[in-house]
């Protein structure tokens, strides 16, 4: 089963539809850049790969500079989201802009439920990188996104983990995690709240049951149309007329 947890309800929303493309250029007003972080081989690019073709079984991987997704939030008002996929802190240099990383509107960290080391650097290496650049644990922080991919690999091995975890004769090793148990849930949840997160989800790119993956970049177009919306109102509030 898919499960979602928001850690925070204020980006409430009525109606979202949304279309994709792989261009490099859109002309509109506004484009709300986001960057998908997480180490190599975590599911991002399968992740980004299905939202824009529905991940065919014989999938090849496709490298993109960035993806496009137009989202209609409360069938009023249109916005863009241009998505940058990075797998290391080189990458992440690589996509400042003259004010650092001040231009990128949300933060998507990813990590596999099936790889513990993926999990692990959710915080020791990208939230902290995050706060070296003044973009996290503070007041005017930008909007993080925790995603654990892969989580129908759960249903299918895990359980026998679970199950015979105290049993070492039974007990399944999967070499990409060596040979500890998947991460759990509410270990997701517990590190999305140590790191911050305005969400947590849980997904499959390759069953995307209930359109799950509909849903997370629905939430995301909303997380960051409210944040940018806000900071416009603070930005008037501000100014003084003489």
């Amino acid at each position: 089963m898919t499960q979602v947890d928001d850690c925070s309800s204020d980006d409430s929303y009525s109606t979202v539809s949304s279309t994709v493309s792989r261009s490099t250029t859109i002309n509109e007003e506004r484009i709300y850049r986001v960057a998908c972080l997480g180490t190599p081989g975590c599911g991002k690019s399968q992740l980004l790969f299905t939202y824009c073709s529905g991940f065919p079984l014989n999938w090849v991987k496709e490298i993109f500079d960035n993806y496009h997704k137009k989202v209609l939030i409360n069938n009023s008002k249109n916005i863009h989201l241009e998505i940058s996929e990075t797998n290391s802190i080189e990458e992440l240099e690589s996509i400042k802009g003259d004010n650092g990383l001040n231009h990128i509107d949300c933060f998507l960290i990813c990590f596999s439920i099936t790889n513990r080391k993926s999990f692990e650097s959710c915080y020791s290496l990208w939230y902290q990188e995050l706060i070296k650049n003044n973009l996290a644990n503070t007041k005017s922080s930008t909007p993080i996104i925790l995603i654990g991919t892969k989580n129908d690999l759960r249903n299918t091995i895990n359980n026998k983990n679970e199950n015979y975890y105290s049993n070492n004769e039974s007990y399944i090793e999967d070499p990409c995690n060596d040979g500890k148990p998947y991460v759990s849930y509410d270990e997701g949840l517990e590190m999305s709240k140590k790191i911050g997160a305005a969400h947590f989800f849980e997904i499959s790119s390759l069953l995307n049951k209930t359109g799950s993956i509909e849903d997370l970049f629905n939430k995301i177009a909303v997380v960051v149309y409210n944040k940018n919306k806000s900071k416009n109102k603070k930005k008037k509030s501000g100014c003084i007329i003489n």
